[in-house]
């Protein structure tokens, strides 16, 4: 099982190049951006920075830790522009990864952009993919599901927009079964900030990746401590130990 981490941008910019420095000398497996003109209910204060204007930043500040949007919106600009942008990036040597999504409504009133469909979401992965880009497709439903299995690319979920317990479990794992008949595909699982906090004890940590590992996930993805409602105990360092001495025995 890895832990890759979600860093909200409305954080102040010494507080991200901060934040992804620990991230990377603890040894997880990435850090993610969210990619949204605004934080909406979850992050309702602070300014939000441009994601990849800041990703290209925290590649600067960091040496080889994976790199990524979590999810790009397709509401926010065309494919090319994305696979242009992010290819470059690789093209320094970083592992950058794409996740791709929809887009939320937010963004979408913003823009004046409709949410893509299931085969718009293929056809702007597709794009982003031809530039060797790749990508993690995001689907809660079995629609979306199979855009991200027609892709090549990994699956991230959170298993749907505000569930938790074992209706999420029960979710997930009926969505793992059918993206599980391609073998060697990752599936990635989102921990949304409105869920238990994986960063609140080292029983809270064990508990969550003990229980997705059993699901079938290959890697969760956790927003920083901060962004949780739970007072956080654990440190990154502590996640690295932790995850050590689960696969440890």
């Amino acid at each position: 099982m890895r832990v890759s981490i979600l860093l909200p941008t409305n954080m102040p910019l010494p507080d991200l190049q901060r934040e992804a420095a620990e991230i990377e000398q603890a040894g997880l497996a990435g850090i993610w951006l969210p990619d949204h003109l605004s934080g909406g209910t979850f992050f309702p204060e602070g300014d939000w920075k441009g994601s990849i204007t800041t990703l290209a930043l925290l590649a600067r500040e960091t040496s080889s830790i994976r790199l990524g949007l979590l999810v790009a919106s397709t509401v926010l600009r065309p494919a090319a522009t994305l696979a242009l942008e992010l290819a470059t990036l690789r093209a320094t040597g970083r592992d950058i990864v794409c996740g791709i999504g929809r887009g939320a409504e937010r963004d979408s009133e913003c823009t004046g952009r409709s949410l893509a469909s299931a085969s718009e979401l293929y056809s702007y992965a597709q794009t982003v993919v031809a530039k060797n880009v790749p990508v993690v497709v995001a689907a809660n439903g079995p629609a979306s599901l199979a855009s991200a299995l027609r892709t090549g690319g990994g699956w991230v979920t959170t298993g749907g927009y505000g569930i938790t317990g074992p209706e999420k479990e029960h979710a997930v794992s009926a969505l793992l079964t059918e993206w599980r008949l391609q073998e060697g595909r990752d599936a990635f699982l989102l921990i949304d900030p409105f869920e238990e906090s994986p960063w609140a004890s080292e029983r809270a940590f064990r508990t969550i990746v003990d229980t997705w590992q059993k699901v079938g996930i290959d890697e969760l993805v956790l927003w920083n401590p901060a962004s949780y409602r739970t007072p956080s105990r654990l440190t990154y360092h502590d996640a690295a130990s932790l995850l050590g001495n689960l696969a440890d025995g």
